[in-house]
């Protein structure tokens, strides 16, 4: 992005203050579309009602050029939004843009040509007080470059009002968006100032906003066709918002927070955004600690052991919302829910211990001014101490066991290529009561034992995990080189070059590459080098399901390199020789 923030982004209005119908967002499916800026140069400029694009404009020798990366589509149903990437730019210049709209207002900070200081962002959002359990989203995904560039759907929302003004450059310094306006600097609830969490502003902020809930969708698939995905809104706290905002990136939105750059024609098609409201619990709580064994699916009777002694229910209550999100750097944050208010969450009948069962009732928030959905647990509280010995869950180096299920005792586990520690097993017991011996593996490709002692002591289950080393299943090459030199916009997913060669070539030149892997962990093949054909490289693994071959193609072209290499007079180097000064 050496030179995108040199453009200016077109002046739209803010969205500060617009509220939501009901608790969905405006216009969900992207039918409410008008054509207000006409530009010859480069089409009409199609305007999404309540919803605001990066669209670009920029003014070079007395010219405006305006630029879109949002436009109108066939949806899933009727019409839908679609941000791409593009290479925008005048007199020369040119760069190519992120594409991404959100119910915010997207802004841009260049202070002169300090291009390696520009910044840029997404701020404010809309009026919303509910609090969705997920968010439902129609999508499409194209490119060219898919598989190089993460896109991005992310819902967050927050109480109170942040305010900022410095903010990070392209060059990782911290940019002071005030030296330009003593009337425009500060930016009022700007996404990093507000994402605290896992997308922070690092310069600092000058008042903070407490941050309610975040859904967030990070991925690099391609979607060909219209695919529903569902994205679980994860809650920090048991505030109540005061707005919430959404962003569609179709890029690696905004200043490189993910891995990787910027590619030209990576699309994102969105249509039929739908906020949902559950009535199902995700945990429930009894006497103040969580029942790992509660299944929140289950319309039966469940059981739950209080022991001789009591002679009362004790609280319950339920929690929603809680998860673990990962940004694009690696760093995490826990969300641990939110606690069911009482209006949400009631007891309908209380029940007595070894006699009836204690009726719960959920309701959920009301969608689309539909009757709100309810969902009722039977909890039947026992006496008798319990012969439950099965597991809630089985982690295996804090990752949760695939295809875990209680009542299974063995488990074969792959650990990733390369591992050469012995894996760390823990577990959540579904009552607290029950008594847990774990015998850890000694090596990665050891055993490990579980056994669950019931709180009769009587009742026992045992749990087997075999561990195994997946072979390397990469297949990409770090680096390929023609003649020594490393190939101009080399990426290890990129499969095919085109290298120019100049006039007189007369021999394919030497190929050479570089692998990320000790020699002998991949095959790597020259399979074939000559003028006419190119170049292939085969790449295999011994845990691949398939070779990933390089393609090469050369061109035999005139040079237009016209700089002497050296300047001598009377066989010595001219002084201060530069061969880009005439």
């Amino acid at each position: 992005m050496n030179k995108f923030y040199t453009i200016l982004l077109a002046a739209i209005a803010s969205l500060f203050a617009l509220s939501v119908n009901a608790q969905q967002l405006p216009d969900p499916g992207f039918e409410n579309w008008s054509k207000n800026f006409n530009d010859s140069k480069d089409g009409d400029m199609p305007q999404l009602a309540n919803w605001q694009p990066s669209n670009v404009t920029q003014t070079a020798l007395g010219i405006e050029f305006r630029f879109n990366l949002l436009h109108k589509e066939a949806g899933h149903t009727g019409s839908c939004a679609m941000v791409m990437n593009r290479e925008v730019g005048a007199a020369g210049i040119f760069e190519t843009a992120p594409a991404y709209f959100s119910t915010g207002q997207t802004w841009q900070f260049l202070n002169g040509l300090e291009v390696t200081k520009a910044t840029a962002g997404t701020s404010g959002g809309v009026n919303f007080t509910y609090r969705p359990d997920s968010m439902e989203v129609w999508i499409k995904r194209t490119g060219d470059h898919w598989n190089d560039e993460d896109f991005h759907i992310l819902f967050y929302s927050w109480k109170g009002q942040s305010v900022g003004r410095t903010y990070q450059g392209k060059d990782g310094t911290c940019t002071d968006i005030s030296v330009k306006s003593e009337t425009d600097k500060y930016r009022y609830d700007e996404e990093s100032d507000i994402r605290q969490a896992l997308d922070a502003n690092k310069c600092g902020i000058e008042k903070s906003a407490t941050q309610i809930a975040e859904g967030w969708l990070r991925d690099r698939k391609e979607y060909g066709d219209w695919t529903k995905i569902t994205i679980p809104i994860f809650y920090a706290n048991d505030e109540k918002p005061e707005k919430c905002n959404v962003i569609f990136s179709s890029s690696n939105y905004p200043n490189f927070r993910a891995n990787t750059g910027l590619f030209i024609g990576n699309a994102l098609y969105i249509d039929d955004v739908r906020l949902i409201y559950t009535s199902k619990i995700d945990k429930l709580y009894i006497g103040g600690k969580e029942w790992k064994g509660f299944n929140p699916n289950s319309s039966e009777v469940q059981t739950f052991s209080v022991g001789k002694t009591a002679t009362s229910i004790p609280e319950i209550y339920g929690m929603r919302g809680a998860g673990k999100l990962t940004n694009a750097r690696g760093a995490s944050a826990n969300f641990p829910g939110r606690r069911l208010s009482a209006s949400e969450m009631k007891i309908t009948q209380a029940g007595e211990i070894d006699k009836t069962p204690t009726i719960i009732e959920v309701t959920a928030e009301a969608n689309d001014g539909v009757s709100p959905q309810t969902t009722t647990y039977k909890i039947q509280f026992v006496s008798v101490q319990s012969s439950n010995a099965r597991l809630a869950s089985i982690s295996v180096n804090d990752e949760p066991l695939a295809g875990f299920n209680g009542y299974l005792g063995n488990y074969n586990v792959e650990l990733p290529y390369g591992t050469t520690k012995a894996p760390v097993v823990t577990i959540d017991k579904s009552e607290d009561a029950q008594e847990v011996k774990i015998t850890q593996a000694t090596s990665p490709t050891g055993k490990a034992t579980i056994t669950v002692t019931a709180q009769d002591g009587k009742t026992t289950m045992t749990y087997t995990l075999n561990f195994s080393v997946a072979k390397l299943s990469d297949t990409t090459l770090e680096a390929i080189y023609i003649d020594g030199d490393l190939i101009v916009g080399f990426l290890s997913t990129k499969r095919n070059y085109t290298i120019e060669l100049p006039l007189e070539t007369t021999a394919a030149p030497k190929i050479t590459w570089k692998s990320a892997y000790k020699q002998g962990e991949q095959t790597i093949t020259l399979k074939q080098n000559d003028l006419s054909s190119g170049a292939q490289i085969v790449v295999s693994a011994p845990g691949a399901t398939k070779d990933n071959t390089y393609k090469i193609t050369y061109k035999i072209t005139a040079s237009t390199y016209s700089l002497l290499k050296d300047l001598r007079v009377g066989g010595k180097t001219v002084d201060d020789f530069n061969p880009e000064r005439k």
